[in-house]
């Protein structure tokens, strides 16, 4: 196998991925499920029938199987895709009266794929405003999915790790981390007693001058 057939078989698994999706498991502009060609300049999937009506307004198909697709071609395919391309061509006729009275045709009908495609594609009356002609809207960016383990560990989710915010160093007056509450202070010595005076000691009455409780000198002893 050359290298171009292995460029076309890779983007076929890639195509192919794509329809598995929920949004382009429909044709773009039927009813029909199961959608295998490609729209350009839309990055559109569409059914056979509705393949037929682009050529008649001249669009570019391609068929998923065994096409060979340009660089450039395969990247408005990633970018595009129906729920895309639904999201910009048919803006103004979801939830509105166009709705009702224009609704989304069979494949079986050819005169109402016909119409259909015509107002949407060719005279863009449903597109979103502001949107460019034959560019197709971005695909919303996907999540990223969690890390998952093989072998025996094969469907555990690995978590994913939370930054660690790096805790603010200790103030200059809060060198043990008390979170910013100073040491407690010592407490307050109460201040010295002072001598309370006492009362002067009132004599007896009869003890005039002092005397009691005191020695009485002895006179000395005569010759």
């Amino acid at each position: 196998m050359n290298q171009a057939a292995r460029q076309n078989e890779k983007n076929e698994k890639v195509l192919r991925a794509m329809l598995k999706e929920e949004g382009n498991k429909r044709c773009m502009t039927c009813t029909q499920r199961m959608p295998n060609n490609c729209v350009f300049p839309f990055g559109t999937f569409v059914c056979n029938a509705c393949s037929g009506v682009h050529r008649e307004y001249q669009f570019r198909i391609k068929s998923v199987a065994n096409s060979t697709f340009k660089p450039e071609e395969m990247e408005v395919m990633r970018q595009g895709g129906n729920d895309a391309a639904r999201a910009r061509w048919l803006a103004g006729w979801f939830g509105t009266e166009h709705e009702h009275n224009l609704p989304l045709p069979t494949n079986t009908n050819q005169t109402a794929l016909r119409r259909f495609i015509k107002l949407v594609f060719v005279e863009e009356n449903f597109k979103a405003q502001g949107a460019q002609a034959g560019i197709p809207q971005q695909r919303p960016p996907q999540q990223q999915q969690p890390q998952q383990m093989g072998g025996m560990f094969a469907g555990i989710q690995i978590p994913q790790r939370t930054p660690q915010v790096q805790a603010p160093a200790a103030p200059a007056n809060d060198p043990f981390g008390l979170g910013g509450f100073d040491s407690p202070a010592a407490a307050p010595q109460p201040p010295p007693q002072q001598a309370v005076p006492q009362p002067p000691h009132q004599q007896a009455a009869s003890d005039p001058f002092g005397m009691m409780g005191a020695a009485v000198p002895q006179p000395p002893p005569q010759q």
